[in-house]
């Protein structure tokens, strides 16, 4: 009786085992020259098993991650970090576009023309144009994290030193003392927006795309507010006020961005290369 009650338990073992893998060799003729030649190629063949598994998990691929899921997900230090890129971003192009309200009017009691401001407004872009290319080029050197600083702090500055032009002469002078202002507000401007492209590639791989699309919403949010933040602050406190508190807010993030955003000096995606 207990040999015959082995053999059942035995053939369901063997029934149950998995199947393994075996290594087949299949001849497949080919044509050289005048002649005919058999090659032989070993090919894997897998259980039915492991191939059910893999269309399984064909079927069902993971989820992505809903708008909710990929904020928490992120530490507060993550959370502080991308907000000050975001201030960064909000501010560069509210510096560009809060002087429309006001400036030309103030610009014609300096007995400028609208050619003349019509050079100040277009030279702001002219300069991020044409820098950010040697910016995105020497990146390296300077580092990502030191580059959003230097010109978060440069641009506050040029900011503040904007709102005090009208203290000085009509005619050329304010024509060229606003031009020059405008084109140093540009270049730090043009840090902030680069590097902080580059702080977003390295800090947060897996979601880039997520956190790009949040440095370009306040990009467009400076652009909307811009024109309204320059109005009501000249409306307060006249042509000073709204260059002073923009380059207060850029110059207090500066400080911030110190102890909140990661350095990558000497690990940038982009490098030089030396011939």
């Amino acid at each position: 009786m207990t040999q015959e009650s082995s053999k059942p338990d035995l053939n369901r073992s063997l029934q149950t085992s998995p199947t393994p893998s075996k290594i087949i060799e299949i001849n497949t003729p080919f044509l050289k020259g005048n002649g005919k030649y058999i090659s032989r190629v070993k090919v894997k063949q897998t259980p039915p098993s492991e191939n059910k598994d893999v269309e399984k998990s064909c079927e069902n691929p993971p989820k992505e991650l809903s708008f909710f899921d990929k904020f928490s997900t992120l530490s507060t230090k993550e959370f502080a970090m991308i907000g000050l890129l975001a201030l960064g971003n909000l501010c560069s192009t509210t510096a560009f576009s809060c002087i429309a309200p006001f400036y030309p009017d103030e610009a014609k009691l300096k007995k400028l023309d609208v050619i003349e401001i019509g050079i100040i407004f277009g030279a702001f872009d002219l300069v991020m144009i044409i820098t950010s290319p040697l910016f995105g080029k020497y990146m390296h050197i300077f580092g990502a994290k030191k580059m959003f600083s230097l010109g978060q702090f440069f641009a506050g500055i040029t900011s503040i030193a904007f709102g005090f032009l009208d203290l000085l002469p009509n005619g050329p002078i304010f024509f060229w003392a606003s031009l020059l202002v405008r084109c140093a507000q540009a270049i730090g401007d043009t840090a902030i927006v680069t590097s902080a492209l580059v702080i977003c590639a390295k800090s947060f791989p897996g979601q880039m795309s997520f956190i790009v699309g949040i440095m370009e919403t306040f990009v467009g949010l400076g652009y909307t507010i811009g024109p309204f933040f320059g109005g009501v602050f000249y409306e307060l406190g006249g042509f000073k006020l709204p260059f002073i508190v923009l380059g207060l807010i850029l110059v207090f993030a500066t400080i911030a961005g110190l102890f909140l955003i990661n350095d990558f000096s000497g690990n940038l995606f982009f490098s030089s290369n030396k011939k």
